[in-house]
């Protein structure tokens, strides 16, 4: 999880956002950071080819992977032109049953949380959002294999779900010029056992010809979505009753 120096031979696919007064800036998106921990979690970002960004809930882990990959697709510098956004289809607790409709409509609730951060960033205006909608591509995570990705950025939300083959899978679709971000909470799994903290630590410091894999974690000083969010968080971790 330590910053290291870029190569000279590593493929920049996003310049730094601008910032003034402490927002970061592209085009159309804007990003004022809350915490210290989401700027440091966005050079994480901008070092790496593979990130993982894992955390207690409401630490803004999705939306500091969403703000950075529109942010490199809306860049006309930057080598991104596409950004695939996934999600593994596990429910909380029982099995909803079967949704009717095509992929989007199926995808759709386990994909909402995504079009929301995204939307957000965007001022909720309409016309900017179809425009974005073009940039981007949802694919459920049981989809990637034999995919590549290059010149794009995959997030991949909810990573506490996948097992470690999925994990596996999913990182060795890079391609030139790609990206992958793994966004998670192993506290709440919806599996057995989480490995996103497992196979964090385990690939962090993975280096070949300027491209790296990286870890950023946030704590529950990050935490901003409530104030209590945070206390429930701290209280639950450790509770009997919050970990069948």
């Amino acid at each position: 999880m330590t910053k290291r120096e870029r190569s000279s031979s590593e493929a920049v696919e996003c310049r730094e956002p601008t910032t003034r007064d402490g927002e970061a800036a592209t085009a159309e998106l804007h990003f004022r950071p809350s915490h210290p921990q989401q700027v440091e979690a966005l050079e994480c970002c901008h070092q790496n080819a593979v990130i993982f960004l894992t955390g207690p809930a409401g630490s803004a882990k999705t939306y500091v992977a969403t703000y950075y990959a529109l942010s490199c697709a809306l860049d006309r510098a930057s080598r991104v032109r596409k950004v695939y956004m996934s999600r593994p289809a596990v429910t909380q607790g029982k099995e909803i049953g079967f949704i009717p409709g095509d992929i989007d409509a199926k995808m759709n609730p386990f994909l909402r949380p995504i079009i929301n951060a995204y939307s957000k960033q965007l001022g909720y205006d309409a016309a900017k959002i179809e425009k974005i909608k073009e940039l981007i591509e949802f694919l459920p995570t049981s989809y990637i294999r034999g995919w590549t990705f290059e010149n794009s950025i995959l997030i991949v939300d909810e990573a506490q779900n996948l097992r470690g083959s999925e994990i596996k899978a999913i990182c060795t679709r890079l391609g030139k010029g790609g990206k992958i971000i793994l966004c998670g909470d192993y506290t709440q799994s919806d599996i057995r056992k989480s490995m996103i903290e497992v196979a964090a630590a385990d690939m962090q410091h993975l280096s070949r010809r300027g491209r790296s894999v990286g870890w950023h974690q946030f704590t529950h000083d990050a935490i901003v979505r409530d104030p209590l969010t945070a206390a429930i968080v701290e209280h639950t971790e450790h509770a009997d009753w919050a970990q069948d």
